[in-house]
């Protein structure tokens, strides 16, 4: 395998706060691969797939969301959902400017994906496709009515405080290897604020809205039995997309973390097949 350079740093947000990246480029890139993980996640969690896909010839690049893992901000909190926007278009700016006019590919997971999507509304000029897997685009199960009431109320009472979210571990994935990692990860946490989730749900119904803004060739890899993220949410935005070139599949039987998965060579393999085909987009 070829030398693989890898590098760590920090960045600043325009509330300045330090978010956290990682990196891992090849000597020749074909292409360069933003990553955007999960809610209550960290970049840590995918360096099995930072390493699979550097060693086939593509930079990859990723960074702890504010309020996750090494990066600073409160745990899971976000005022609104347009600072994430610019923590990621910050991000990608330097992303950009690392590939030298090589392709840059967004891929997105769960929450990552939501984030993803409506920064892709924008019709991004500098992303050559997007890749989704399990989009958080609505949940999977009903919350309690009077949970969710009571959330939003508190959203604008105390938009900050911490409150236990119901995410288990064996929810996650088939693969128990994955599972009890996760259940020991210092830097998940358990925690969710009523800011969040109210911006949450408004950046669930504009992407679900506006998704024919949406343009950029598209991928979305989901779990056929994700007790999460929505699956019909991710198949309606699908469908709606405006996107010329779009690719859906779903893996039966998976469940959310479907890069995590006891079937996750098949997703790899069908991640790299779709960005071969796109390279010189």
């Amino acid at each position: 395998m070829a030398e693989i350079r890898r590098d760590e740093g920090s960045f600043p947000t325009a509330d300045n706060l330090k978010l956290y990246w990682v990196s891992a480029v090849p000597a020749e890139p074909v292409a360069h691969l933003a990553l955007v993980h999960g809610y209550a996640d960290h970049i840590g969690r995918y360096a099995h797939v930072i390493d699979h896909f550097a060693g086939r010839g593509y930079a990859v690049h990723g960074f702890d969301v504010r309020g996750h893992g090494r990066s600073e901000g409160r745990r899971g909190h976000v005022q609104h959902f347009s600072d994430y926007l610019d923590d990621l278009s910050r991000f990608l700016e330097r992303v950009k400017i690392a590939a030298g006019g090589k392709p840059v590919f967004l891929m997105g997971h769960s929450h990552g994906g939501l984030l993803a999507a409506t920064y892709a509304l924008g019709q991004p000029t500098e992303l050559a496709g997007m890749i989704l897997t399990s989009p958080f685009f609505g949940l999977a199960f009903k919350p309690p009515a009077i949970k969710v009431a009571a959330g939003k109320l508190l959203a604008h009472i105390a938009p900050g405080l911490h409150m236990g979210n119901e995410l288990k571990s064996e929810s996650l994935t088939r693969d128990q290897a994955f599972v009890d990692a996760h259940r020991i990860d210092e830097k998940v946490f358990k925690v969710t604020t009523p800011g969040w989730f109210v911006a949450a749900l408004a950046a669930q119904a504009r992407v679900l809205a506006e998704a024919s803004r949406v343009q950029l060739p598209l991928a979305m890899f989901v779990g056929g039995s994700d007790p999460i993220a929505d699956v019909k949410a991710a198949q309606r935005f699908f469908d709606a997309a405006g996107s010329a070139d779009k690719t859906f599949k779903a893996y039966d039987g998976a469940l959310h973390e479907v890069l995590n998965e006891t079937n996750r060579d098949e997703v790899f393999a069908d991640i790299g097949a779709w960005l071969g085909k796109h390279l010189t987009a």
